[in-house]
């Protein structure tokens, strides 16, 4: 999810199955889409933030 966020504003799509579905048809420009791209960029950051301070901290 995160890497199709930082590539593209493209938005997953699951099938019925919760399966990721590749699509080459994106869906972009709208409001929602831009801020879902966004958080899940900002998600992603938050993330490896923590991730990192979390490995400083046990190597002290």
């Amino acid at each position: 999810l995160a890497g199709c966020a930082h590539d593209s504003p493209c938005v997953p799509v699951y099938d019925d199955q919760g399966r990721l579905v590749h699509t080459n048809t994106c869906v972009k420009g709208t409001t929602q889409d831009n801020w879902e791209t966004a958080g899940a960029i900002a998600g992603g950051a938050a993330a490896l933030a923590g991730l990192t301070l979390g490995i400083v901290a046990l190597t002290k």
